[in-house]
């Protein structure tokens, strides 16, 4: 049992209060089963095969009653809705690593492939009463509605790595990682005709699209390390290709190309009387997942719709991290400091939008 309040700020003098009491009770459940498979075939190969299995589902009611008032505490709107969902599914993952040591010490060679499957499906009932009163047209409507999800996705991908070392201290690094991530949805929603019984397909609350994401990341990295100080500095290049394509209710799609240079540091220094500093700096690419680009409206709440975009486009992120660590162990002091900067231009994120 939860109890909300929401104030939306609609301009300098103009908000809305949103009150709403809510209860909730669900089962889950979620089952793993993992195992690790390591061969040494001699002293220079080996093979390590890391497989798991899945299984996971939930059942939750939920009940909700809520309204929404203006600036002079005039209701605008309210509600009185309950739901049921029942959600189901499964994965697989499996990890293929082999590993090769040449001759000469600090040479390398490995490649990692990983595979993964899941699949996840969901059946649901939405039951509501919904008031609008400073709509004359529409006082009251009522909802009830029955719905079903399916989600499938599979991802594929190599990574290769070779390190020749450098002087004493030394070692370079080159990699290089394709990988390709499919996914495809479908929620079909049904309308319960009060008189008949019979479900009508609600097309402006149904969907049905497919999800293609090609990456190829590589780069080269060099390491120096010794007994008080270690130092990585790399670049890696990435390009990204996403196929978006959704048949229903009506046809889009959506293909964007997304190269990127990605820098990384870290620095890191060991003093003799307990003291440890290390600097960090990190990039990354984040793509939009199939969820986050479906156009399809969800509306379990029916005072505050949400909806996919499919002009959602790739975010940047930056991260530069510092820790400092300090030991007495004659006192046992300690002290810890942690500074953490990040930026993430076009970060995903959601958007509201209030009526009137």
């Amino acid at each position: 049992t939860s109890k909300h309040e929401r104030t939306t700020f609609l301009s300098d003098t103009t908000v809305q209060v949103t009150n709403s009491d809510n209860r909730r009770t669900s089962a889950n459940y979620t089952h793993d089963l993992s195992f690790r498979i390591e061969t040494q075939f001699d002293s220079s190969n080996s093979l390590v095969i890391t497989p798991e299995v899945e299984v996971q589902g939930n059942n939750s009611d939920n009940s909700q009653l809520s309204h929404v008032i203006n600036e002079d505490s005039l209701q605008l709107s309210s509600t009185d809705n309950s739901g049921k969902s029942d959600q189901g599914g499964s994965g697989f993952s499996n990890s293929l690593l082999f590993r090769h040591r040449f001759t000469k010490q600090g040479r390398t060679f490995s490649a990692d492939l990983n595979t993964s499957f899941s699949s996840r499906n969901s059946t649901g009932t939405l039951l509501a009463k919904n008031n609008f009163l400073m709509d004359t047209a529409a006082i009251a409507t009522s909802i009830d509605q029955r719905s079903t999800g399916d989600d499938l996705s599979q991802q594929h991908g190599l990574q290769l790595n070779y390190t020749e070392p450098v002087g004493q201290h030394g070692k370079l690094q080159f990699a290089v990682a394709p990988s390709i991530q499919l996914s495809n949805a479908r929620k079909l929603t049904y309308d319960l005709d009060p008189d008949t019984g019979d479900e009508l397909l609600n097309a402006l609350l149904s969907n049905k699209a497919d999800n293609t994401i090609r990456t190829l990341r590589g780069g080269v990295s060099y390491g120096y390390s010794d007994t008080a100080s270690t130092f990585t500095i790399g670049l890696d290049g990435q390009g990204t290709d996403m196929h978006s394509e959704q048949s229903y209710p009506f046809g889009l799609i959506v293909d964007r190309s997304y190269p990127n240079l990605l820098p990384n540091a870290m620095f890191s220094r060991n003093w003799s009387n307990g003291t440890r500093m290390k600097f960090s700096y990190r990039t990354s690419v984040n793509t939009p997942s199939i969820g986050q680009l479906q156009a399809v409206v969800d509306n379990s709440d029916p005072l505050n719709l949400t909806t996919g975009n499919p002009g959602l486009d790739r975010s940047y992120r930056q991260s530069l991290g510092m820790r400092l660590n300090m030991l007495d162990s004659t006192r046992t002091r300690s002290f810890f400091a942690l500074l953490d900067l990040q930026s993430q231009p076009g970060r995903i994120s959601r958007v509201t939008f209030v009526p009137s």
